[in-house]
């Protein structure tokens, strides 16, 4: 079992075992089990998904939430920076530690660590695109473009009726 603690400062415990899948499956219609399955479509929405995760771990955490008093948006407005990382990571290592096939849980691991790499190596070329950039001649460009555009039909005059 995994923890972690929201920005309110309430902590969560993850575990996902048989009655959890199923609470997940019947709140959100998501069979955990198929994150290894069907291209791993399900592990990747997992990864990318914000929104997802959070409905997964609030699904997983629900009994907790149910004793304190916690709602689903309110379980959900204690997700941000870290702790939407935090929860995500509690989420695949219990998940990863689920499956019963020790080759399910080394490939879910593997494509894990691959997604990370992956993501590392997209953040780090958006960062080198932005690094070089050049603001003023961006700016130069986008105000150019203000005298190019079309004006509005409102700022377009009707056309006169011609006397025949």
């Amino acid at each position: 079992m995994r923890t972690f603690r929201d920005t309110k400062g309430r902590e969560w415990q993850v575990e996902v075992n048989a009655s959890t899948v199923k609470r997940v499956k019947t709140l959100l219609g998501v069979l955990l089990t198929d994150a290894v399955d069907n291209k791993c479509e399900l592990f990747a929405r997992l990864h990318d998904d914000m929104g997802l995760i959070v409905d997964v771990l609030y699904a997983l955490c629900k009994p907790q939430a149910d004793a304190a008093g916690v709602t689903d948006e309110q379980f959900g407005e204690g997700f941000a920076g870290d702790v939407l990382t935090a929860g995500h990571e509690a989420l695949i290592a219990e998940l990863n530690d689920f499956f019963p096939n020790a080759q399910q849980r080394k490939n879910l691991a593997l494509l894990r660590e691959k997604m990370l790499k992956v993501t590392d190596l997209i953040q780090a070329e958006g960062a080198r695109r932005i690094e070089g950039l050049d603001a003023e001649s961006l700016a130069k460009s986008v105000i150019a473009s203000f005298g190019n555009s079309p004006g509005s039909s409102a700022s377009t005059p009707a056309p006169t009726p011609s006397a025949s």
